[in-house]
């Protein structure tokens, strides 16, 4: 991994973005979608949601009816029956997303953010019993698992790795690397964030994008590529368009 000199080696991304559009109070404000993050240029579109697991602290060691009536706490059934049906020997079971949706009465939908289950639940309720998203990165062995369906029958490809802007404000850190794609979560820095917001070949054949406050990761590439990863037992994701949104603010579907 090395600093990257040729910093138009991103221009192909910058540029291709569209412009996000501003807030203003006399229009509804029409969110972001894929294309203010990455161009359309590609096939196909994913977004990989980023691992929720099972927090069973309330569940091992619960709180007496009294001690629950004095802290005023929620009984948040919906997401207490899902983890309790979840439970194993194992210490964290993995919360797909589609099952979280599904006991909130929310489609299994491309806008889907776990701001719609914050909207089913009361005030407490998802630290109780979940723990995830991680915002800007996914885990260690999905990265790998990429980079399995990204570069078939290779052990690695050279690639670009861009880090996000917002971390390192008034900081000196360089923000374009180059090196291979197994040294995606090996970005030199001088923090614990080590993993780039976007990530992607010199063939341009593919594109990554973790955006640094978002919990999902959306790539885009050729039909075949998505195809695996939306069958990939793994990566839990979802087809989306360049014109899925992608803010917390996007409607639930009626």
């Amino acid at each position: 991994m090395k600093i990257c000199e040729d910093q138009s080696a991103f221009d192909w991304i910058l540029r291709g973005r569209r412009p996000v559009k501003s807030r203003r109070s006399d229009s509804p404000w029409p969110g972001t979608t894929i294309s203010n993050f990455m161009p359309d240029v590609f096939e196909a579109y994913a977004k990989i949601f980023h691992r929720l697991e099972a927090n069973y602290q309330w569940i091992d060691s619960p709180l007496s009816d009294e001690e629950i009536k004095i802290l005023q706490l929620p009984n948040c059934t919906p997401v207490r029956r899902l983890i309790e049906r979840l439970r194993t020997k194992e210490e964290h079971v993995r919360v797909r997303w589609a099952d979280a949706a599904a006991v909130l009465g929310l489609p299994f939908a491309p806008e889907l953010s776990d701001e719609w289950f914050r909207s089913r639940l009361e005030p407490g309720c998802w630290a109780r019993f979940l723990w995830g998203p991680g915002e800007g990165y996914l885990e260690s062995d999905e990265y790998a698992e990429l980079n399995t369906i990204l570069t078939p029958g290779e052990k690695s490809v050279p690639c670009f790795f861009r880090l996000p802007e917002i971390p390192f404000v008034a900081t000196d850190q360089e923000l374009l690397f180059e090196g291979m794609m197994n040294e995606v979560t090996e970005i030199p820095t001088a923090t614990n964030w080590k993993t780039p917001e976007y990530w992607w070949p010199s063939s341009r054949g593919w594109c990554v994008c973790s955006e640094y406050d978002h919990s999902y990761t959306f790539l885009g590439s050729s039909r075949e590529v998505i195809s695996e990863i939306l069958g990939n037992d793994l990566l839990e994701a979802i087809e989306i368009t360049p014109e899925t949104r992608l803010d917390y603010c996007a409607p639930i579907p009626a």
